[in-house]
């Protein structure tokens, strides 16, 4: 009997392939410039008004893009992290918003850091869509030493989203809070990242496909 021709297995891994390109990247993060590196700000300054590449500004104000160093401050990713309010006090509602494809079936974790300034009671707001939302107090929160030395370490937000259908979400950071004081909240590292593929995508039935292909194979040459 002639060996069975391996032909098909080679087809079905273009295939294949093909799939694993339109999909994202397992661990990787889907926003650009989430952790706001890519601005070059004065040493222990901040460049105000400034909204981040690849963000829009939410609100008629642009936030403050702060470095390490300012005031005593910290970030949690790199050197640069975000004061979502510009300009001091600035206008209300204020912050930041990306759009970003997501695959319906698909998980994705929804990440960042957050912080905040003693003198200053905020709401952070949060959303994704229709997927995600909601406010975090950041009113006890201080992330500026010669201000106040009494400072808290930044705090994590991650949730766990599965779209049902595939599209652009907006993703925003945002606070509509009304005060006179200055600043706050802080957020960095922000991340939105394919975790799992779904399993009952073409994909799933095309690897199963393969495996019964390769199986085939090993029984004639047996």
């Amino acid at each position: 009997m002639p060996p069975f021709s391996l032909q098909p297995m080679r087809r079905l891994s273009f295939v294949v392939a093909g799939l694993l390109g339109g999909m994202p990247a397992l661990g990787t993060n889907l926003l650009v410039n989430g952790s706001f590196e890519a601005e070059s700000v004065p040493a222990n300054w901040f460049l105000a008004g400034t909204t981040p590449a690849g963000w829009l500004s939410y609100g008629s104000q642009a936030p403050d893009i702060l470095t390490v160093g300012y005031s005593g401050g910290t970030a949690a990713e790199g050197v640069n992290f975000l004061d979502l309010i510009g300009g001091g006090a600035g206008s209300i509602p204020a912050g930041i918003s990306q759009a970003v494809t997501l695959t319906a079936g698909m998980t994705y974790s929804v990440s960042f850091h957050y912080n905040g300034d003693y003198n200053s009671p905020r709401a952070l707001k949060y959303s994704l869509g229709s997927l995600l939302s909601g406010t975090l107090d950041v009113s006890g929160l201080n992330n500026f030493a010669q201000l106040n030395p009494v400072t808290t370490a930044w705090s994590l937000f991650s949730a766990l989203v599965t779209p049902g259908t595939t599209g652009t979400y907006v993703l925003s950071l945002y606070t509509d809070t009304p005060t006179a004081s200055f600043g706050s909240p802080y957020v960095d590292n922000v991340s939105v990242e394919a975790m799992e593929v779904p399993e009952s995508s073409g994909l799933a039935m095309l690897l199963g496909a393969g495996g019964t292909v390769l199986a085939l194979n090993r029984r004639l040459r047996g």
